[in-house]
C-alpha cells in the first residue's frame, strides 16, 4: 500500500516516465518504433547544437512529437564536468550566464523546430546541476526553474509527488538493466505511490543503454498494468503533479 496521499491520473497508483538522452541513432531507429508497438510515449532529450543530433534527424523528431512523444531540452552543447574529458565547454569553466545562454538557445531551437509541440521539459546533461568550481561552484537549478516547470536530474530514488523539487527531479540511469530490475522499479511506483523516471541513452548493447529484450519486457508489463501505473512523458507527469499539489 502507498503511504503517499496523492491522486494520480485515472486513479493510478503511481507514475512512470521513460526517457532517452543525447538523441543517438538508436533512439530514432529502435526506441521510437518499439514504443509505437506498445502505444506508449517517452521523452527524448536532444542536444540542439547546429548540425548535431536534432538536425541530423529533424523530420524523425517532428514525427515523434506527432506520435505523442516529448522532445526535451538537453542544452545546446551538452556541457558536463571537466572530469569526463569529453566536455568542451565544461561546466567547471562556465558561469550562470553561460549555462543560461545554452538553455535559452536550445529552448528557442526546439520551439522553432517543433511547432506542433506545446510544452517540453529540461534534462541536466550528465545529471549535473552546478557550474564553476570551489568557492565559485553554484547551482544552476534556479536558472532551469526560471525557464522550465520540470527539470530532470539523476538520483537512485523515486520522486515523492508531494515534495519533490520539480526543477530537479530524480531519475534512475542504469546500464544494461535486466527486465526484472526494470519491472521492479515500475512496481516501486505503484507500491509507494511515487513517480519513477528511467533514463537510458541507447537501445542495444553499450554503456548506459537498455537491451531490446529488456525494454520490450518492461513495455509489455506497463501495458498489462496501465490502470495501476500511469506511463507518460516527463512533462505531462510533471505538469499533473504541479497542478495537483
Amino acid at each position: 500500500m502507498s503511504d503517499i496521499s496523492f491522486k494520480w491520473s485515472d486513479q493510478a497508483l503511481g507514475a512512470l516516465s521513460i526517457s532517452f538522452d543525447d538523441g543517438g541513432e538508436s533512439n530514432v531507429d529502435l526506441a521510437i518504433p518499439i514504443l509505437a508497438e506498445y502505444d506508449l510515449p517517452a521523452t527524448f532529450y536532444v542536444p540542439m547544437n547546429e548540425g548535431g543530433p536534432f538536425d541530423r534527424a529533424a523530420s524523425a523528431w517532428r514525427e515523434a512529437v506527432r506520435a505523442g512523444h516529448e522532445i526535451g531540452n538537453h542544452s545546446m552543447t551538452h556541457p558536463c564536468s571537466a572530469n569526463f574529458g569529453f566536455s568542451r565547454p565544461c561546466l567547471d569553466e562556465m558561469s550562470l550566464d553561460d549555462i543560461s545562454s545554452e538553455i535559452v538557445s536550445a529552448k528557442r531551437r526546439i520551439e522553432e523546430g517543433l511547432p506542433d509541440q506545446t510544452e517540453h521539459s529540461f534534462a541536466y546533461p550528465c545529471g549535473e546541476t552546478h557550474v564553476g568550481v570551489g568557492g565559485e561552484r553554484t547551482s544552476y537549478v534556479p536558472v532551469v526553474a526560471k525557464h522550465y516547470n520540470i527539470g530532470r536530474g539523476i538520483g537512485d530514488f523515486p520522486n515523492d509527488p508531494l515534495s519533490t523539487d520539480l526543477a530537479a527531479i530524480w531519475s534512475y540511469m542504469p546500464s544494461q538493466p535486466s527486465a526484472g530490475q526494470l519491472v521492479e522499479w515500475a512496481e516501486v511506483a505503484a507500491g509507494q505511490g511515487r513517480w519513477v523516471v528511467l533514463t537510458f541513452h541507447n537501445v542495444g548493447p553499450g554503456g548506459l543503454g537498455v537491451g531490446i529484450g529488456a525494454l520490450r519486457e518492461l513495455l509489455e508489463y506497463l501495458v498489462a498494468n496501465r490502470k495501476r501505473i500511469w506511463t507518460d512523458s516527463v512533462v505531462k507527469v510533471g505538469r499533473w503533479i504541479r497542478d495537483s499539489r
